[in-house]
């Protein structure tokens, strides 16, 4: 909550929610339908999407689960590496939800990169990216996740400060899109630290 409201307090669209703590009593939710997702862990996994009533009364989270209006459009996703945008990474998962399966399953998703988008479009993405790293003191590198409103505005999702870095990750799929090989890619985030650990 306190990471969505420095990047809402940087004018950049944040999904609106709220936090339904296990055991509680429900929350006022956004309207449905409402992504529901959990404050720790990683790689999308306890992701829900509730649709309806039915499926709204028979969720009781068993850990604090963040709630956000759905939001319905595509999906982006922007590395920022030492302050400066990658190429933007459009993300089109098969099943129509970015969730645990289609993450790590081979053909569930597709990523374009660079997104084919408009120009505006892709600035407006690497502005919110790189405004979002700074108003949350970010450093060396993150992915800044986002997702389309009904009117196909980007609102910001989460920074991910520790994204996968396989060859096949969306971070270093957009250093090579910027031209930076994977081996490039790992040198300079060592050389980084290594620069910070002499003080330098």
């Amino acid at each position: 909550a306190n990471a969505k409201a420095r990047v809402a307090a940087a004018h950049i669209p944040v999904a609106s929610g709220v936090i339904w703590r296990s055991q509680e009593l429900r929350p006022a939710l956004p309207p449905l339908p409402v992504a529901i997702k959990p404050l720790s862990g990683g790689s999308s996994i306890g992701l829900r999407i509730i649709k309806n009533e039915g499926m709204l009364r028979r969720y009781q989270p068993t850990e604090p689960m963040l709630c956000e209006a759905y939001l319905p459009g595509l999906e982006y996703t922007v590395g920022v590496f030492n302050g400066i945008a990658l190429p933007v990474v459009e993300i089109l998962p098969r099943s129509g939800t970015y969730d645990y399966i289609s993450k790590y399953t081979a053909g569930a998703t597709e990523e374009l990169c660079p997104a084919p988008i408009t120009r505006q479009k892709q600035m407006l993405l690497e502005s919110y990216a790189t405004r979002a790293f700074a108003a949350l003191s970010l450093r060396d590198f993150a992915r800044i996740d986002f997702k389309e409103d009904s009117d196909g505005m980007p609102v910001f999702l989460e920074a991910n400060t520790l994204p996968g870095l396989t060859e096949t990750s969306l971070l270093p799929l957009a250093a090579a899109a910027a031209g930076m090989d994977f081996f490039s890619l790992c040198m300079r985030m060592v050389q980084m630290a290594a620069k910070r650990r002499r003080g330098t």
